[in-house]
């Protein structure tokens, strides 16, 4: 069977996470409803997240496979047993993983609590300081723009300025926010997982997102993370590089050292260096799959029987009255 209940029984948190094989006793667990029951490989995927020794874990499951529930179910392991996550992804996809997370797992509202955070600066700012009162959320949920935004110096309009002072500035030069280093912040106030949806986004390893989930994350075992994507590799075999450094930092020494071991440079008589191609790739294999895993569909799915996943979209009024002419033109066109 693909499923790991009878259909007639009452699937719940409890039993999807002793099918993972935890063991830990979490009382809110049994009073979520599961309204999926995990596939087998929803269910080995889970337990790997949770397994790893150093708590770094890439799910490269093909786009389709289900991988929100594996990591929607991580995200509340983590939370049922106190720690407070971040998960981060385009902005596309905030409101369709906050809309799964409540379909998926009923009742998940009684006991946890979570935010999307799209505010801006002054309205951040607010809320962060009802929520050092109060208390922060369990989960956050945020872009890459946002978790890896960095302060910097800005100016802004100086009012007093009199253009006939030559010594008066048109502009008067604005230290940076510290609150606006989210990362830094969320590092201060306790969170402690890392979620990255699109993982792909952290391919370049320079980039300053990558830099800046390298800070939140530590030293090696000292925060939680799990990326997630179906196009690991996104255009060529250097993209490997980022994710395998965030998964298994001691894989290699630098990035120097992985292009000396898999990379094939040809000299050109100008003196530049030209990439062709990729050598060792059995040891790059191991490396990028060493704390990480693939499911495919012809693996994991029957394709016997058509395998339909309904997506909620929300549509903005433009958009929904294009549609609405689009169906009422062609109706009229096909008639009865």
């Amino acid at each position: 069977m693909d499923n790991l209940a009878r259909s007639d029984e009452f699937y719940t948190f409890m039993h999807y996470l002793a099918a993972a094989g935890v063991r830990d006793d979490l009382p809110f667990a049994k009073d979520i409803a599961v309204t999926l029951v995990p596939r087998r490989h929803q269910v080995s995927g889970l337990n790997a997240a949770l397994t790893q020794a150093n708590s770094r874990f890439g799910l490269w499951d093909m786009t389709g496979t289900g991988k929100s529930m594996i990591a929607q179910a991580f995200c509340l392991y983590h939370a049922g047993i106190g720690n407070k996550v971040v998960i981060v992804m385009p902005p596309i996809l905030l409101e369709q993983f906050d809309e799964s997370l409540r379909n998926t797992f009923v009742g998940v509202e009684k006991y946890f609590s979570w935010h999307t955070l799209t505010e801006g600066p002054a309205k951040r700012d607010k809320l962060f300081e009802q929520w050092d009162v109060k208390g922060w959320p369990d989960m956050l949920l945020m872009t890459y723009q946002t978790f890896s935004k960095v302060p910097r110096h800005g100016r802004r309009k100086n009012r007093d300025h009199d253009p006939s002072d030559p010594t008066s500035s048109q502009w008067i030069k604005t230290e940076p926010r510290k609150q606006d280093f989210i990362a830094e912040l969320l590092d201060q106030k306790g969170y402690n997982v890392l979620v990255c949806d699109e993982a792909h986004a952290l391919k370049n390893y320079g980039s300053n997102t990558s830099k800046v989930v390298r800070f939140f994350l530590g030293p090696e075992g000292e925060k939680a993370l799990l990326l997630m994507t179906g196009t690991v590799i996104h255009n060529t075999l250097m993209d490997a590089y980022s994710p395998i450094k965030l998964l298994t930092p001691k894989k290699y020494a630098s990035k120097r050292s992985f292009e000396r071991l898999h990379a094939i440079y040809s000299q050109s008589p100008d003196g530049w260096s030209k990439l062709i191609g990729f050598q060792n790739k059995d040891v790059l294999h191991s490396a990028l799959y060493a704390q990480a895993r693939r499911a495919t569909k012809d693996k994991v799915l029957n394709l016997k029987e058509p395998h339909v996943i309904e997506l909620p979209i929300h549509l903005h009024d433009e958009h929904h009255r294009l549609y609405k002419k689009l169906v009422r033109e062609r109706m009229l066109e096909l008639g009865d």
